[in-house]
């Protein structure tokens, strides 16, 4: 019973592990009607963020290049991953309405970047993380996937508590709601502390619960 508990406490450890890597992303397009309210290129904005988020496969190419020559540890990879991800989270609460004025012309350079960066971190993670828990046992694959579904889903239900549909009667700031996507991006970085001081235990709890 002990280690049936530990197999599915570990599943729910991965989950959250998969849900962060991605998160940025999907809060910030989720975000993209209010965006759209402040920002310059109004309704456009929401194109141009996801064109930063093709962009940024350049990254993942460049690291699967690397990869190819060098051996990069998964747990150096995907610490760098999650702090990226957590601190491209924080700039976003005081840059995202930010822009740059050229000329006549104004862009919004600061969340275009930051669209940029999370789509570095965001992309590669699917290249890193999967790599990593084929390392444990099957299930845990599951769990991965199912963690990087519920990002999407876990943007949809922070973006509807706030109300995003009607930017003009918002039930918190937008500076709070990426607090509140800052403190979900950073818990990722929390549980992957703990998935990689339980990974013995969790790579023996499968055939422990079975038997």
């Amino acid at each position: 019973q002990t280690m049936r508990g530990v197999l599915w406490s570990s599943y729910a450890l991965m989950v959250l592990l998969g849900m962060a890597p991605q998160l940025l992303q999907n809060c910030i397009f989720a975000e993209t009607p209010v965006l759209a309210e402040y920002l310059p290129e109004q309704d456009g904005i929401s194109a141009y963020i996801v064109s930063s988020y093709m962009l940024a496969n350049i990254f993942t190419f460049f690291y699967f290049v690397l990869a190819s020559f060098v051996t990069i540890p998964h747990r150096l990879s995907i610490s760098c991953v999650l702090l990226s991800c957590t601190a491209v989270s924080i700039a976003t609460i005081f840059l995202w309405d930010q822009y740059v004025t050229i000329g006549s012309t104004s862009f919004s350079l600061p969340i275009l970047a930051l669209s940029f960066l999370a789509g570095c971190a965001g992309n590669t993670s699917m290249m890193i993380f999967f790599a990593y828990v084929s390392h444990f046992p099957e299930v845990f694959t599951s769990a991965m996937s199912v963690g990087y579904g519920l990002s999407g889903g876990a943007a949809f239900l922070l973006s509807l508590a706030q109300n995003v549909a009607a930017p003009d009667r918002l039930n918190f700031s937008t500076e709070l709601y990426f607090v509140l996507t800052a403190l979900l991006v950073a818990l990722g970085l929390v549980v992957f502390v703990v998935v990689e001081g339980c990974a013995g235990r969790i790579r023996s709890c499968t055939g422990a619960a079975a038997s």
